[in-house]
């Protein structure tokens, strides 16, 4: 405006929104049919494991993270990041118990194999284990699937990288599994049905140990197993 010229100011209050959590406010995808729902619900719909905590820097121990997000017994993301993990993560049984039909299956995915890896320092055990692993008899398991992230192994002592027992279709796609020179990239025991999709494990002692349940099938589809010491399938049992 020219000098001297009068400036009229107009103001006006707005409510404050900074206060209301989010089961106060109200999300839609915005598609036909689509319905209104909370931010929260949205919101809780993944569970990622840092929701409690981890903090996936390469250096920080994630452990005690990773094992209170399958604790919840849900689908768990491992977003992208290097994640430390000192001891053994255990799957913990279902409400169901041993019914196949009402326990939930375990899904625990990442980024990627290139873009979410678990470093594990522990010496013995596994990175991931079902009960079953530690002599619990008939604790069983509908499904687990574990899918799209790395495990990088100690280079020594005994540890495995996952241990999967009485578990019924069982599947783990695009993962990438090495330096477990004691162990076994992923163990197997009494499986029914399931299945390893395009995945490598390499530098270990055994590539997959598997322990079929009666005439149970297990697919290998599109695996590698190169540079483990002993084998790179070892079917026993049945």
């Amino acid at each position: 405006p020219p000098l001297n010229a009068g400036i009229e100011i107009v103001t006006q209050e707005s409510p404050l929104i900074g206060g209301l959590s989010s089961d106060q406010v109200s999300y839609n995808q915005g598609g036909v049919g689509a319905v209104n729902t909370t931010v929260k619900a949205k919101l809780q719909e993944t569970i990622s494991v840092k929701d409690f905590g981890a903090a996936g820097d390469g250096t920080t121990d994630d452990t005690s993270a990773f094992q209170a997000a399958v604790n919840t017994l849900d689908k768990v993301y491992i977003p992208e990041g290097n994640y430390k993990i000192t001891s053994q993560i255990t799957l913990p049984v279902g409400s169901g118990g041993q019914a196949w039909s009402t326990d939930k299956s375990f899904h625990v995915y990442g980024a990627g194999m290139d873009k979410t890896k678990i470093t594990f320092t522990g010496s013995s055990g596994f990175v991931f284990a079902t009960t079953g692993m530690d002599g619990t008899v008939d604790t069983q398991y509908l499904g687990a699937t574990f899918e799209d992230f790395e495990i990088q192994g100690p280079a020594s002592g005994t540890a495995s990288g996952l241990g999967i027992a009485q578990t019924r279709m069982a599947t783990f796609r695009r993962l990438f599994i090495r330096g477990f020179p004691g162990g076994a990239g992923i163990k197997l025991y009494a499986e029914d049905t399931g299945g390893m999709y395009n995945s490598a494990i390499e530098y270990c002692y055994l590539g997959a140990r598997v322990k079929p349940n009666g005439s149970a099938g297990y697919s290998l589809t599109d695996d590698l197993y190169p540079n483990c010491l002993r084998y790179g399938i070892w079917l026993r049992g049945n």
